[in-house]
């Protein structure tokens, strides 16, 4: 049988469990229940094939006990230490939450003035109903708006008709808070909350030091993946931090330390309940208050606080019972990381934990998920490896081969340049099931694989089968045919030309090295060269998804960067002065 699985995880598994294991700053009175939970923790770190991990506990307001386990980066071996970054992905939102409460009571901000009213939204000027949202509506997750969405922002429904989850929201509430207080968020975040509780590892955008003491993300079969660097702050994500400064949070939010007690007991209050997602029955014990999720348990009858974190290869989960006093946090730099939240968390808090049964992350030990990873493991060795163990799950476990699957395995093995794989696994999805998202899954691997003129004829396919999305795709074939009409006939500029272009675009960075323009992005993009297609449009060698267009003055001089994507959506970046 060529499906391993089994044998590939024992392996793997053997591997993760020789990790270091670094306990640390245990008072002597905890010493021997934190030797025994590490142990346990230990073992489901290496079932569960997550890297590195570090975690913290409350108790009676202070950091009980911390412990650091594993390796930072599974190629150098660097150990997980105590002072290991991590990323906090969307537990930067209570953080940011507290905040947003202590400029309100200053005065500075009402929970229930429009946005509007402060700073209208560009992306939001086609919707009148976003003339409504409101601070209160972006911390309980009310605002209407999707997670995430494009430009113009399009909005789900009304403010304040439903709870829906949106880092969108977080973002729009950010520009108006530094419209308001004139100062960079990371700024005020520092002032407000990291300095005054001592988090001094904390922040919502790069620091120096954290070039050599940041943990590497991992996917899901523990592959290092190159990690971003924010020079900007999002509301919603960018937080970068410690498990004990997060702890330090935690237990500054249990005990209402700098907020007045109306506020705090407000801010861990309910404004709505969540709506049903994964398992809908779970939705009932869940509500939603300012910043932070709220938890009615099965065996405790006492609320729980709880918020997770997903940026793909970090993730995170945090809990806490107000009423005891006691709370837990962990982060990891895996993939894989919530997919151990249930074990690890009722470990310290025996309850039936419906945040984390809500979330509907597949658990470290559910056949799925190793399925899904023998998938990827295959894919990454070959097309045929990969056809044939597809073909072989296929047969005998089809539940799991559905369209979005399949989707998910082309992404993977696109992201990582294994192109020709991409388009076999998007064609094989046509096959099995053909419409319109297959094909725009087919379009978008023939995209990644340079393929544009097949590309488009992918598109156009989706578009017969379902007209409306013919709006939507617009962009994206437009997009091809520039490049494919430009491609006809490059244009090659001199290198006195070429120098014009040099120069910093915000976090862009543009060389001319050996004649050639050479492109970057911090904490993005490494250097890549460009090839130009037009005198304002170039492509990057690295990409086939993504170009830039330099916006040109009358002289001929670039004044600002538009990164085109191969999705239609656009950036820009002021060239910058001096």
């Amino acid at each position: 049988m060529l499906f391993e699985a089994p044998r590939i995880q024992q392996l793997h598994r053997r591997l993760l469990a020789c990790l270091t294991v670094t306990l640390v700053a245990v008072p002597s009175s905890s010493r021997a229940q934190s030797a025994a939970e590490l142990a346990t923790i230990g073992q489901l770190m290496a079932d569960a094939e997550i890297p590195g991990l570090s975690i913290a506990f409350v108790a009676d307001g202070e950091v009980a006990w911390d412990a650091a386990l594993g390796v930072a980066n599974r190629e150098t071996g660097t150990p997980v230490t105590p002072e290991t970054i991590f990323e906090a992905a969307s537990l930067t939102k209570p953080v940011v939450a507290y905040a947003v409460l202590k400029l309100v009571e200053r005065g500075q901000l009402d929970l229930d003035v429009p946005l509007w009213d402060l700073l209208p939204y560009p992306r939001l000027e086609h919707d009148e109903r976003s003339r409504d949202i409101t601070a209160r509506h972006v911390l309980s997750h009310t605002t209407g708006l999707p997670n995430w969405g494009g430009n113009p922002l399009e909005m789900n429904r009304g403010p304040g008709e439903r709870w829906g989850y949106s880092g969108e929201g977080f973002v729009y509430l950010q520009r108006v808070i530094e419209e308001l207080t004139g100062e960079p968020l990371a700024e005020l975040v520092r002032r407000e909350v990291f300095q005054p509780l001592g988090m001094t590892s904390s922040s919502l955008v790069w620091k120096p030091d954290y070039d050599s003491l940041s943990a590497t993300g991992h996917d899901l079969i523990t592959q290092p993946v190159p990690k971003g660097k924010p020079e900007e702050a999002n509301a919603a994500a960018s937080l970068h931090t410690t498990a004990v400064d997060y702890a330090l949070f935690l237990a500054a939010v249990l005990g209402g330390k700098g907020l007045e007690p109306a506020t705090a007991t407000a801010m861990l209050s309910p404004v709505i309940q969540v709506e049903a997602q994964g398992q809908p029955e779970h939705a009932a014990f869940l509500h939603w208050g300012l910043g932070w999720g709220l938890q009615n348990g099965k065996q405790d009858t006492s609320t729980a606080i709880w918020h997770w974190g997903d940026n793909g290869v970090f993730r995170c989960f945090v809990i806490a019972y107000p009423a005891r006093n006691r709370g837990l946090v962990y982060f990891t730099n895996s993939e894989n990381g919530l997919g151990i939240a249930e074990d690890l968390v009722s470990r310290f808090f025996p309850d039936t934990h419906y945040s984390v049964l809500w979330l509907d992350y597949w658990r470290w030990d559910d056949p799925r998920l190793e399925r899904r990873v023998a998938l990827r493991r295959a894919f990454l060795a070959d097309v045929d490896t990969g056809m044939a163990l597809l073909s072989e799950l296929r047969a005998g476990s089809p539940e799991m081969i559905t369209p979005a699957e399949l989707g998910n395995l082309a992404q993977f093995v696109s992201g990582r340049g294994l192109h020709d794989q991409a388009v076999a696994l998007a064609e094989d999805r046509v096959e099995q099931a053909p419409g319109p998202n297959a094909q725009i899954g087919l379009a978008e691997a023939l995209t990644a694989a340079g393929r544009s003129g097949e590309a488009v004829e992918a598109y156009r396919t989706a578009v017969e089968l379902d007209p409306e999305q013919g709006e939507a795709l617009a962009a994206r074939i437009a997009w091809l045919k520039t490049g494919i009409e430009a491609g006809r006939a490059p244009v090659t500029l001199t290198e006195d030309e070429l120098a014009r272009y040099v120069g910093n675009y915000g976090p862009r960075r543009i060389r001319l090295t050996a004649g050639r323009l050479v492109y970057s992005r911090e904490g993005a993009t490494e250097a890549t060269p460009l090839t130009s297609l037009t005198r304002e449009l170039f492509e990057l060698e690295s990409s086939n998804t993504f170009r830039i267009r330099f916006v040109l003055d009358r002289s001929g001089v670039p004044t600002k960067i538009v990164g085109t994507y191969s999705d239609g959506r656009t950036d820009e970046t002021p060239r910058s002065r001096g």
